[in-house]
């Protein structure tokens, strides 16, 4: 993303949430960012996501050889673990974690879901319909959902913020094993423990990089 901006109306006042944004990641790379709530690290994520769009600048991806914007790219490439989770409360753990598979033709199953699954503890759940799950389970799982594919890219916006000291190091460590095999990864944080275990620290105050 080079030169982005983003600005909100709020009252009488418009609100800079991101202020001439130059921020890169590569493939293979764990980037954390992180700052005081309200510098901008949601609506970095929200803007990479192409969930919200720039008032000025631009997103693009290097995809396959191919720049192209975060809207074209399928589940396969690029995976959102949000902080509302987004998870479908009627679906068990396993439907919601396997449901990129029955939505993207591109997807063809997901060989190490049961691994991913173990290693982030929610397999014994596998059954339990999520709304049944504590939050911190929800949140395993919707991380779950997110790397089970393996795909290229994960953003991930405070994916601990609901986990304890052991599950937080399962979630960190999740992580950065798909970014060992490639994925780019980047996650809004303010949890130390992930903080110290990621290649990359990238700061924002005030929707600045500072």
């Amino acid at each position: 993303m080079v030169g982005g901006v983003r600005s909100y109306p709020h009252g009488d006042e418009t609100v800079r949430a991101l202020r001439n944004v130059d921020f890169a990641v590569e493939s293979g790379e764990c980037v954390a960012v992180v700052g005081p709530s309200g510098s901008g690290k949601s609506t970095l994520l929200l803007v990479l996501a192409g969930w919200e769009v720039l008032d000025e600048g631009v997103v693009n991806f290097d995809s396959a050889g191919q720049v192209r914007p975060p809207a074209s790219l399928s589940w396969d490439e690029l995976t959102v673990v949000p902080q509302l989770l987004g998870l479908v409360p009627e679906l068990t753990v396993m439907e919601n974690i396997m449901l990129p598979v029955r939505l993207s033709p591109r997807l063809d199953g997901a060989p190490r879901v049961t691994e991913w699954m173990q290693t982030l503890d929610v397999y014994k759940l596998r059954d339990r319909s999520v709304e049944y799950c504590s939050l911190g389970e929800q949140q395993r799982v919707a991380v779950c959902r997110a790397v089970a594919h393996s795909p290229a890219i994960v953003l991930a916006d405070e994916p601990t913020a609901h986990q304890d000291a052991d599950h937080a190091l399962a979630v960190t460590s999740a992580l950065q094993s798909l970014a060992s095999q490639g994925c780019a990864v980047v996650v809004g944080t303010h949890d130390v423990s992930v903080i110290r275990n990621v290649d990359r620290i990238v700061r924002m105050t005030d929707g600045a990089l500072a």
